[in-house]
């Protein structure tokens, strides 16, 4: 190739390599450059903004897999050029991850030639005819998506134990992205084809190809369809705030376009949605039989109303009804319905609802319609196509009654919504959640992606666990903040937003009540004394020295001196690599409802604070978890911990004091029975059910208008 000048260094390293694709490159970013062009384009625009040189080359991923080290050494520059230059071995797209595709460490180029020479080439796999459900994933014009799809809904399956064949539809015609899903060759149980499918199983499930199933969605689809009644069922949709995008398609009973049931509400409004009948159901995840596949095909100019037409169809051959599978979860991304799609399905003979039906779904869900609002479309649409969605109120609210209904709580969880939830916070918000119903209340918990949602109008009271984000409280009801992490970012200001405060430290509570003239009461971490009790396992029958925790991208003291100290540690966390051996890790996730057997069995635990959750007395989260399980445990030193936990937690301040600890643990921690004594107490004191009746007690009182954050009279008792 001819360059107007010379090559840089930096220029010829992806100039000869394969994993720079400017075809690709170009479509990203919006331009139509030569080779050498591209590259230039790529350094100077592309890599600011982290576009991908090539579809199996993901430049945030391979920042993850890079040292600390060497991504302080990356800093803000190339990826794919600081790998070519070091030869570097690694996956770079989690897809390619070496169990993924039968690749081994650093083979991708070699792979990525094998491809290009032998496309296109046939059909991969032979259909698996044991398979009790064939996964249909189309792919038109995004392959990165399909690629997602597969390999989640293949390992999502798989990890369930449901046999499934899953089977990528390649419909793009295009060479370099038929090479991107040639990537799923390999995975067992899946097959790529192009421009057909012939699905082995009699159960046919359309999953969108920017779609991803949590864990043990197919079993709950494949048993809904065992009922003879029952012609499709589809997954509860989750958008990516973590809030309801689908539950179903409601007709508006004035007529119009159908509707998403519970569309932006939180998860736990779709309880009662399981039990009815639905006039249809949304895309995303949609299983029916392959006989009414074959038969009746997706009207794929319809869009996102596809499903819901090919429903209208099904219901006009036969009898039967729609069911939306609450047990199934997909995470999918919403689509707008564009305005010609609006008018080819208005076009269309379909339901018209009757107002009975529209009021009975509502209903059942808690709410009542109290009217409906019109949306025209923009200016220049080809006819008047209005979105009708109904005004719904909780149904609650319309009791009449003397005695005081129960609050709806809704729990603002910091942690971004996670199929896999692996957050200590939202395992923290679930478990209040679980306790506030105990109490009789009604609790929805918010992701920070929904912190915001629209339909927040229906609940009663804000609880805000307050970690690493502000919020921002609405005047339409009463917002109570429990600061449980990241102390130094609040402000008084702040603060004196919210209609009352709590934290989970006794001295900044104390210390900031005097400091901003605010009422701020201390509320301590809790535990849930279900999961963890000493009673979950055989103690000293499991890790001799356990450590639950991820790296939080450093070499974490505690580790760092346990290791140092020689002791038989057992870590269990994600993003080690590179920090310590990997003989010390066992596995980079341990299941919350496996914690407790954890702690139970260990011979010590270890635990650290964030070093401003230290100094500020903030007393974690696992102290309370640990010491509950019956545990000894280690930890750095913070204010409160001798008068609360007694002998079954020890402060070290030097790695030799580690030494001593668990050679002498059987004197150390005091008598069994004395922390199996400490454990009951803090199971029965410091429970989230026990937080749960403090927070509701003070919600009536912010209700009644006693107290609040300009308060300054010292602490409740």
């Amino acid at each position: 190739m001819r360059l107007r000048r010379r090559a840089s260094e930096q220029e010829q390293l992806l100039l000869d390599s394969d994993l720079f694709d400017e075809q690709w490159y170009g479509e990203r970013a919006g331009v139509r450059l030569d080779r050498g062009e591209a590259v230039r384009h790529y350094l100077e625009h592309g890599v600011p903004s982290g576009l991908a040189p090539h579809p199996l080359f993901d430049p945030a991923y391979v920042r993850r897999r890079l040292s600390p080290k060497r991504l302080a050494m990356l800093g803000d520059g190339d990826p794919l050029t600081f790998v070519l230059r070091r030869g570097l071995k690694l996956a770079t797209h989690p897809l390619l991850a070496p169990r993924a595709a039968g690749l081994g460490e650093g083979d991708l180029a070699t792979w990525i030639k094998r491809r290009y020479a032998a496309w296109p080439q046939q059909p991969d796999g032979a259909p698996t005819p044991d398979a009790v459900a064939s996964v249909l994933i189309t792919c038109y014009s995004a392959p990165e998506n399909a690629l997602v799809a597969a390999r989640t809904a293949a390992e999502t399956a798989a990890a369930a134990g449901d046999a499934a064949e899953i089977l990528v539809i390649d419909a793009t015609g295009s060479m370099t992205d038929g090479i991107v899903l040639d990537a799923l060759i390999g995975l067992p149980g899946l097959r790529v084809t192009r421009g057909s499918a012939d699905p082995a199983a009699e159960l046919v499930v359309l999953l969108h190809d920017d779609a991803a199933p949590e864990h043990g969605w197919l079993a709950p689809l494949v048993a809904a369809l065992n009922t003879p009644a029952v012609l499709a069922a589809s997954s509860l949709l989750i958008a990516p705030s973590g809030a309801i995008e689908s539950a179903g398609a409601v007709y508006p009973a004035p007529g119009g376009l159908p509707y998403p049931l519970l569309a932006d509400f939180p998860a736990e409004d779709a309880g009662a949605v399981g039990a009815l009948r639905m006039p249809g159901l949304s895309g995303g995840a949609l299983a029916l039989r392959r006989k009414d596949w074959a038969q009746l095909g997706v009207v794929e100019e319809l869009g996102e109303l596809a499903e819901i037409d090919l429903c209208r169809r099904l219901a006009a051959a036969r009898q039967g009804r729609f069911r939306v599978v609450t047990e199934s979860r997909v995470r999918h991304r919403p689509h707008p319905v564009d305005l010609e799609t609006r008018a080819l399905f208005d076009e269309r003979e379909h339901v018209v609802a009757s107002e009975g039906e529209e009021h009975r779904i509502w209903a059942a869900c808690g709410y009542e319609i109290v009217g409906h609002e019109v949306q025209p479309p923009p200016n220049g649409a080809p006819r008047r196509i209005g979105v009708i969605e109904p005004v719904v109120v909780r149904a609650a609210r319309l009791e009449v009654s003397e005695a005081p209904r129960p609050l709806r709580w809704a729990i603002k969880n910091p942690a971004p919504s996670n199929p896999d939830e692996r957050w200590g916070d939202t395992h923290f918000a679930h478990a209040l959640a679980r306790a506030l119903r105990d109490l009789g209340q009604e609790a929805v918990v918010d992701h920070h992606g929904a912190w915001g949602r629209r339909t927040s109008r229906h609940d009663d009271i804000d609880l805000v666990l307050r970690g690493p984000h502000p919020f921002d409280p609405t005047p339409e009801h009463p917002s109570i903040a429990w600061v449980i992490s990241h102390p130094e970012t609040v402000t008084a200001e702040e603060a004196r937003r919210y209609d009352r405060v709590v934290a989970a430290s006794v001295p900044w509570a104390q210390r900031r009540s005097a400091e901003w003239g605010l009422r701020i009461e201390p509320l301590l971490q809790a535990t849930d004394p279900e999961l963890f009790h000493p009673g979950r396992a055989e103690p000293d029958s499991g890790a001799e020295v356990l450590f639950v925790g991820s790296s939080r991208g450093e070499y974490r003291a505690i580790v760092r001196d346990a290791i140092k100290a020689g002791l038989p540690l057992s870590v269990y966390g994600a993003n080690w690599d590179g920090l310590i051996p990997p003989s010390y890790v066992v596995d980079n996730y341990l299941p919350n409802d496996q914690v407790g057997i954890a702690y139970a069995s260990a011979g010590i635990v270890l635990n650290d604070h964030f070093e401003d959750m230290r100094r500020e007395g903030f007393l974690s989260n696992r102290l309370f978890d640990a010491v509950a399980s019956g545990a000894r445990v280690v930890t750095d030193d913070v204010a409160g911990l001798g008068e609360l936990f007694g002998d079954s937690v020890l402060v070290y301040r030097e790695y030799e004091e580690l030494v001593q600890m668990w050679e002498h643990r059987a004197d150390a921690f005091g008598h069994d029975s004395v922390r199996l004594a400490t454990a009951r107490r803090i199971g029965r004191e410091h429970s989230f059910r026990a937080r749960a009746q403090a927070l509701v007690e003070m919600a009536h009182e912010v209700r009644s208008g006693v107290g609040g954050p300009a308060t300054s009279g010292g602490l409740r008792p």
